[in-house]
């Protein structure tokens, strides 16, 4: 039994349980599902990722574990060179292997092949819904991005300053500077001003003034503006901002433990594929192992502590 629990306690640490999960959580929540394959060689572990394009899932097992089907066409269209391709065969498990000899041999007409996870097969998704967590939230964020260049381009508007120079007329009607004139007083304004990138001269008849290009009220409002995109994006994450920039404690602790609830689901899903991973190799007669990912974090590990 000792050395049983030794041996399962070093699968573990081969699997390098944090780096691993960590990875396989993050394409989790990029595209709703994530597709491996368990590979073991010596006391190496490692679970290599596999294009979505050539994955599906439908069953479960009676572990209670997703059933990976994987299409063999994978290998005729990533792989043109056929010593590569027989390569990168040897690379998947048993069953893979057979089914791509079957395959090459035409002796297989359906090109899907089930990878149960006692054979390696890998699969992470909710059953009810394989949507991808903050997809709802890639509108917004476009949205947001497209305002945040708006309010950039009237921030560089603000600095622009049109300088207007009002030729005088008599009171008859006549111009006081013949038109040579006019021109010549325009380009040494335009010449007096020329390092200044933010101002440009127009000279005309009258007055002379010195304007802006935008309304100062412009430039007052574009914060309430970000702000209703930058809301919008948050909340089509369903989560809060609170989390990055809080307003109180309260606020922040409410979601910090709405967002624990979420990342406990993953959580399970995790405990069951590693408790059977450990029960396949290592189970006895009269012994079996559990396993379970404390849910500690930061914020939570004082209570585990206690």
């Amino acid at each position: 039994m000792i050395k049983a629990f030794y041996n399962a306690c070093s699968f573990v640490e081969a699997l390098d349980v944090k780096n691993t999960l960590s990875r396989i959580t993050r394409e989790w929540l990029k595209t709703g599902i994530y597709f491996g394959i368990l590979q073991e060689l010596g006391d190496k572990v490692v679970v290599q990722d596999l294009p979505i394009t050539y994955c599906r899932t439908r069953f479960k097992d009676f572990n209670n574990l997703n059933v990976l089907e994987f299409n063999i066409t994978y290998f005729t269209n990533t792989y043109m060179d056929e010593r590569l391709r027989d390569a990168a065969v040897l690379n998947f498990p048993e069953v893979v292997q057979v089914a791509w000899r079957k395959w090459k041999n035409k002796t297989l007409q359906n090109p899907w092949v089930m990878i149960p996870a006692s054979a390696g097969g890998v699969v992470f998704c909710f059953a009810e819904d394989q949507t991808p967590l903050f997809i709802a939230s890639i509108p917004e964020l476009a949205k947001l991005k497209d305002a945040v260049g708006r309010e950039e381009k009237r921030d560089e508007n603000e600095l622009y300053k049109l300088l207007i120079q009002k030729m005088p007329i008599d009171s008859d009607g006549h111009l006081v500077f013949e038109l040579d004139e006019v021109e010549q007083i325009h380009a040494g304004v335009a010449n007096m001003l020329k390092d200044l990138d933010t101002v440009d001269v127009l000279t005309t008849f009258g007055d002379t003034s010195l304007e802006n290009l935008q309304e100062n009220s412009a430039a007052s409002s574009a914060n309430n503006r970000l702000e209703k995109y930058n809301n919008n994006a948050w909340e089509a994450m369903g989560t809060s901002q609170l989390l990055f920039n809080a307003e109180n404690s309260s606020s922040l602790a409410y979601v910090i433990k709405r967002l624990e609830s979420i990342m406990r689901l993953y959580l399970s899903q995790y405990d069951t594929w590693i408790r059977f991973l450990i029960n396949q190799r290592f189970t006895r007669t009269g012994l079996i192992f559990d396993f379970e990912i404390l849910p500690t974090t930061v914020f939570n590990i004082k209570e585990y502590q206690a």
